[in-house]
């Protein structure tokens, strides 16, 4: 089975995090199925685009997200619930 990639598991709190960004009214395009380290979540909001992982409790990123992210020359905003996402895209567009 070398060789073969596994898309990026969901975050348990995903669907609550596009739901209350959502309800604010920014544009979500969820991303995890792509794997590879890529974050879950593709946030537009006030003309700003945010790159969001999601992670639950103390989980740690993972080989693949740790190297994606050392690689990207931008901002990813790492959060641990919807309300800890939806407050980091409202004061980034701020």
């Amino acid at each position: 089975m070398g060789g073969v990639r596994r898309a990026g598991r969901v975050d348990l709190t995903q669907a609550d995090t596009v739901k209350r960004l959502r309800q604010i009214g920014a544009s979500v395009t969820v991303t995890s199925q792509l794997g590879d380290g890529f974050p879950d979540l593709v946030v537009g909001f006030r003309g700003r685009t945010f790159l969001v992982e999601m992670k639950t409790g103390n989980e740690p990123l993972t080989e693949a997200e740790k190297r994606w992210h050392a690689k990207w020359a931008g901002h990813v905003v790492i959060a641990r619930s919807a309300e800890e996402a939806q407050i980091a895209v409202i004061k980034g567009a701020a």
